[in-house]
């Protein structure tokens, strides 16, 4: 409950005239892929206790880690539909790591939220154009190659 209130307090007292983007770090996600494990309990239950407030006070981004992984959702998620006036979710666990071998798709379950999903050593950059338009990249540390990239729009 501290930490729930104290989170709650820190986002309402955004002032979004001053403010007018919401980026939100977590180091567990609130979607995972992989059903049914300790990972998957946790982010249900981060989203069943929090993600009515990212939708409350409009965060337009939540970026986590710990899954090795690249994740990018689909847009407005809310309560596992998209375009449902929620967030965008991004996993970026795969900082500085060596990957040998690619992603097994087949050991993730398919979830009509999941847009991206990739095992690429990379980074995030987030530019913000303006008040309305912010662009999200994934970029590789070996060559600089964008390996994924999307607008988010108010």
């Amino acid at each position: 409950p501290p930490q729930y209130h104290w989170f709650k307090r820190d986002l309402k007292a955004v002032n979004r005239d001053f403010t007018p983007w919401i980026i939100v770090e977590s180091h567990a996600p609130f979607y995972n892929t992989i059903d049914g494990n300790k990972d998957d309990l946790n982010a249900m239950e981060m989203r069943k206790s929090m993600e009515h407030l990212l939708k409350r006070f409009k965060v337009d981004l939540l970026v986590s880690g710990h899954n090795h992984i690249y994740l990018r959702t689909c847009k407005g998620l809310y309560d596992s539909v998209c375009d449902a006036g929620g967030t965008l979710h991004i996993i970026i666990g795969t900082g500085g790591l060596d990957i040998p071998s690619p992603l097994h798709e087949d050991r993730f379950t398919k979830k009509k939220w999941k847009e991206v999903l990739m095992k690429e050593s990379g980074y995030g950059r987030v530019t913000v154009a303006n008040e309305t338009a912010m662009h999200w990249e994934f970029v590789s540390f070996n060559s600089d190659e964008v390996f994924d990239n999307v607008w988010i729009n108010r």
